[in-house]
């Protein structure tokens, strides 16, 4: 089978050991976008939509005591709520978290994958790779995320309502009501930062459904691979047929060289009329040569090839 040069690329990283299953392929040959969350983006976002703008806060002692209650303005406050991304597979629970700084790497060729799946499966019939189970990682389910364009959230509308600050706040401790007394936080007014991302990421069922079998998998060069990559990717039949082909080659232009040579010295030692029927004659032979030596080479990639 003839590969291309970057079917031969894949070859020589499996051989190297650098490529072994779907992720490891993926990250060796650049087939990913890295995807995060920009924080700042999402603070400029929020200082733009908020700029100037302060909202009426209750302040209390607490609950039971609204005697001093006293009315304050505030700012908003962005606040970054859970985010988690949960994907089950194979009866595992893998969970992401969106306002991780670490991000994501995200496949974005699928074909390309297709593409490694078949030259798995070639060199696996050809014995050059052994195939052998492993565990799914967290890192592998990551690249079948996909990213989308988030629809806009009104969560953050404003209302009426008039949010109450405790300044001591009670807290049942020891089955005993107690002020807790400490810092306390004015910016009642929380606005949630998921509502100023424009992209969201979502798992991609269908593709993950579709390469999951390869998921539990990982290939190891054999022998056999190592020794057709010192070959340069031929096959000892095709390198065979080769050098076969490359010495009935050589053959063909040696007989011609030595019958045309005959030739001319025939003509210069007589350069008589009867020359014209020996160069003809010389012709003839130099044809049936070519001939004779066309079917050896037939017979010899014939041979090979069974």
């Amino acid at each position: 089978m003839r590969f291309n040069k970057h079917q031969r690329d894949i070859i020589k990283a499996i051989n190297n050991k650098e490529v072994y299953d779907i992720e490891s392929f993926v990250k060796k040959f650049n087939l990913y976008e890295h995807f995060s969350i920009d924080k700042e983006k999402i603070k400029a976002a929020f200082d733009n939509a908020e700029s100037g703008k302060e909202y009426p806060v209750d302040v209390v002692k607490n609950l039971l005591d609204h005697g001093n209650k006293r009315r304050i303005s505030v700012a908003a406050k962005l606040e970054y709520t859970d985010n988690i991304k949960k994907v089950t597979f194979d009866n595992c629970c893998y969970e992401y978290d969106l306002w991780d700084e670490k991000g994501f790497n995200i496949a974005i060729d699928y074909d390309e994958i297709v593409g490694f799946i078949s030259l798995w499966e070639y060199l696996e019939r050809e014995l050059d790779v052994f195939e052998t189970e492993k565990e799914v990682s967290k890192s592998e389910i990551e690249l079948f995320f996909r990213k989308y364009k988030k629809m806009t959230n009104m969560s953050n509308k404003t209302s009426n309502y008039i949010p109450i600050v405790e300044e001591e706040p009670l807290r049942m401790i020891d089955d005993k009501l107690q002020r807790k007394v400490g810092d306390v936080d004015y910016n009642a007014i929380k606005r949630n930062a998921y509502d100023y991302v424009e992209e969201d990421i979502k798992i991609d069922s269908e593709q993950l459904k579709i390469f999951s079998t390869y998921l539990h998998k990982k290939i190891l060069p054999t022998p056999s691979l190592t020794k057709y990559v010192s070959n340069r990717y031929r096959t000892e039949d095709e390198k065979a047929t080769r050098i076969s082909l490359i010495i009935a080659i050589v053959s063909i232009v040696i007989s011609i060289c030595t019958s045309l040579f005959s030739v001319y010295a025939t003509f210069k030692v007589d350069p008589s009329n009867d020359n014209l029927k020996i160069i003809q004659e010389k012709l003839d032979t130099i044809e049936n040569n070519i001939k004779d030596d066309m079917d050896n080479k037939t017979k010899i990639e014939i041979r090979l090839s069974r």
